[in-house]
């Protein structure tokens, strides 16, 4: 997960051979399972939060890739584009003061990391979704320059068929978007828990995504919807009409119609 891979486009043929290869190792993953293969330890926590590089007007500043190799620590790595890097947790024993050593141990990372961005004129701020983000900001020429990246990129919008990915938020005012590339991805980070289980009691923490368009209105499910949006591949009679706040971000913006 994260590695580079050796190539950004692939065949037909590369494809088949994906999903044999996916085949065979949830073969091996179920059958592993019921060879008592796996740990049946106890808890273990990590985490990892995605982080904004912003100059000194809070705009986003591209310097993910001078920052890593400056900052040269494997627990810093890049993102989707060059104004974002992800900051790790390593796995810690979920038992005694667990979560105040994690939080201290991130300080110190986070610390760390704001220096070398404060030598490249910069700053690391946590946030879901900038508020000074702006349309320009969000295109190719600020993609982390990855193989991996480039593909991902490229096969989105191959399983979308050439067609755009489109955000199109209503609250007070309605903010419409359209990309033909996966970069309003981009325009969000986030922070995400990893809990490792004892094997035998996984199925009662694992708890699969939902998407009720209903609760969609809510402000701290808009982070979701953005991202979702930003790199679906379902037909766009799916994915165009589901509505949520979304407020602060100066990009296309329309008052809805009252008169609706």
């Amino acid at each position: 997960m994260g590695e580079e891979i050796a190539k950004t486009s692939f065949t037909p043929e590369d494809h088949a051979e994906f999903e044999r290869r996916l085949a065979h190792e949830t073969k091996l993953l179920g059958e592993s399972l019921k060879a008592g293969r796996f740990s049946n330890e106890g808890f273990s926590l990590g985490f990892e939060v995605e982080t904004w590089i912003l100059d000194h007007n809070y705009f986003p500043l591209p310097v993910n890739a001078e920052l890593l190799k400056a900052f040269d620590n494997e627990d810093a790595i890049p993102e989707l584009s060059k104004f974002n890097v992800e900051l790790t947790c390593p796995p810690r024993v979920l038992e005694g003061t667990v979560f105040s050593d994690a939080r201290a141990a991130f300080e110190t990372l986070l610390g760390d990391a704001n220096e070398v961005a404060r030598g490249l004129g910069g700053q690391l701020v946590m946030i879901g979704t900038l508020p000074t983000i702006r349309e320009g900001d969000l295109t190719l020429d600020n993609l982390t320059p990855s193989k991996r990246f480039y593909a991902l990129n490229t096969e989105v919008l191959r399983q979308r068929g050439g067609r755009p990915l489109r955000i199109d938020i209503e609250g007070e005012e309605r903010l419409v978007s359209e990309h033909y590339d996966v970069m309003m991805e981009a325009g969000t980070t986030s922070f995400q828990v990893h809990l490792k289980t004892p094997v035998s009691v996984a199925h009662r923490y694992f708890k699969p995504p939902s998407w009720p368009p209903r609760r969609c209105w809510r402000r701290r499910s808009t982070r979701l919807f953005f991202s979702a949006k930003a790199c679906g591949t379902k037909p766009a009679s799916r994915c165009s009409n589901n509505r949520s706040i979304f407020t602060g971000v100066p990009l296309k913006k329309e008052r809805p119609d009252r008169r609706a």
